[in-house]
């Protein structure tokens, strides 16, 4: 099965994008997925992301793998509409950090999406929130 391996990141750290890519590629191997390209995002504009729509749009791919949810984004209005066109095109969400089997139901994956949300408005409104959507959790990865 063909698929696009989506990565991205609110602020540079090839580390971190370099980490991404290999939880990609593993859950691909480890699913029999072939990536037929890696889209690579940093920062906020999200202009990628139309251009990976508009590859699942050309049903380029079968699957697109991200490492976890908030990858494709934090907003779940934002997260419903790839989803979305990602469900239309007949194309699978694959989220690496679960490795479960491609397609993901729909139902769990905004709710993840629905619960990053809320996570970001608390830290927000506490004063807690970084720029940097990579975590600590995250950047500690790297190191296993």
């Amino acid at each position: 099965m063909k698929a696009i391996a989506y990565v991205r990141c609110a602020s540079p750290n090839p580390d971190y994008e370099d980490a991404q890519k290999r939880k990609c590629v593993k859950y691909a191997q480890e699913h029999g997925l072939d990536i037929m390209q890696t889209y690579s995002e940093t920062g906020i504009p999200r202009s990628l992301s139309e251009r990976l729509l508009a590859a699942v749009a050309e049903h380029r791919a079968e699957a697109v793998i991200v490492k976890d949810a908030a990858r494709l984004g934090r907003n779940p209005a934002e997260y419903a509409r790839l989803t979305d066109a990602f469900r239309a095109a007949d194309v699978k969400l694959c989220l690496a950090d679960l490795n479960r089997a491609p397609g993901l139901g729909s139902f769990e994956a905004r709710l993840l999406a629905t619960i990053a949300a809320i996570e970001d408005e608390l830290l927000e409104e506490t004063g807690m929130l970084e720029e940097d959507a990579c975590s600590q959790d995250d950047e500690q990865d790297l190191t296993r």
